[in-house]
């Protein structure tokens, strides 16, 4: 009787698992077939555009800097454009910095003649 029990266990045991291997084998033969889109290659040009929002931030950044300081009358690059070494960025309008010579040599003009005149300025009020 034992020996019963254990020949129908296997029978058991290997029907489970002939089973398993047709579900196993069923569900592969029917599986959806992937579905490919195909395109006929031509010769063009390429587009390549990035559509992202972020921070983005220079590899290297530079300060740019001027001898004097004043407006700009014209700038020559804009941000974003490579430069090179040496390259004219802007010129700075020299209006400002003209006044600035004329009023200096006035006020050395008027000092040379009042130390010309026998005294400095400061001098001449406390008579």
């Amino acid at each position: 009787m034992k020996k019963r029990k254990t020949v129908k266990k296997r029978y058991v045991i290997a029907l489970v698992i002939v089973i398993a291997g047709l579900i196993t084998l069923w569900r592969i033969l029917n599986a959806p077939v992937p579905t490919y889109q195909t395109l006929i290659v031509r010769p063009g040009d390429l587009q390549q555009s990035v559509l992202a929002t972020g921070k983005l931030d220079a590899l290297r950044k530079v300060d740019v800097g001027a001898q004097v300081s004043g407006q700009l009358k014209t700038l020559s690059v804009a941000i974003g454009d490579k430069v090179k070494k040496d390259q004219l960025l802007g010129v700075i309008d020299p209006e400002q910095a003209e006044n600035q010579i004329k009023e200096v040599r006035s006020n050395a003009d008027g000092a040379t003649r009042a130390a010309a005149a026998g005294g400095s300025g400061a001098e001449t009020g406390a008579g």
